[in-house]
């Protein structure tokens, strides 16, 4: 979930942000009912706590009002690295705290993963959309 497109930006977690992420959420699968509408999960650089709080809370939304979950993980060796040496979590395990996973959840990438991450994933049912 943790690109390095962008510079990184101190997200404080609102709950008017998540409330009205929800509102237009649910705007939107409803002009959508005919299939799962992804919830993106990204942001620029590993998540400093702020961070990590408000993302809980939008995998929470997502999760409570059966939403898909999608985000990138691992795509490659500095990113793992970066996002282990900010959180002392890689991707995976930081997603599972975060609650991110389970069967609504699809993962891109997902390249490095160690064997742990893997039985992690196939536990919680998540799903990958390997491309490495």
């Amino acid at each position: 979930p943790f690109e390095q497109a962008a510079p990184p930006v101190a997200l404080q977690p609102s709950e008017r942000l998540i409330e009205d992420d929800e509102a237009h959420v649910l705007a939107q699968h409803r002009a959508t009912q005919t299939h799962a509408l992804p919830l993106p999960a990204k942001t620029s650089a590993p998540p400093s706590p702020a961070e990590s709080v408000t993302l809980g809370k939008f995998f929470e939304l997502a999760h409570r009002r059966g939403l898909v979950v999608h985000t990138h993980v691992n795509e490659n060796q500095d990113q793992a690295s970066r996002v282990a040496g900010a959180n002392d979590a890689r991707d995976v395990q930081l997603l599972s705290e975060l609650g991110a996973l389970g069967p609504s959840s699809v993962l891109a990438h997902c390249v490095w993963l160690s064997e742990d991450e893997r039985r992690l994933l196939a536990s919680t049912g998540t799903s990958v959309a390997h491309c490495p």
